[in-house]
């Protein structure tokens, strides 16, 4: 295999994207580092949601069952 179809685990390719090709604006991305660093991307934006929700809903309801239903609502 050449350098450019290797295919790298998920954490190898958050390593390269983040340290070393984020800022990098020449050449191309293998297919699998470009997936996982989307999958990756995908993953923290979700977790991210559901936190803001969770805390956005616990804040502006009275009672504690109410927030757990529209928590869970949301999601």
């Amino acid at each position: 295999m050449t350098d450019q179809t290797k295919s790298i685990g998920f954490a190898d390719a958050i390593r390269i994207c983040v340290k070393e090709k984020y800022a990098h604006f020449e050449g191309r991305a293998t297919r699998s580092e470009y997936w996982y660093f989307y999958l990756f991307n995908f993953i923290f934006n979700v977790i991210c949601q559901i936190a803001a929700s969770s805390i956005a809903t616990i804040m502006s309801s009275h009672s504690k069952e109410e927030a757990i239903i529209d928590g869970i609502l949301y999601i």
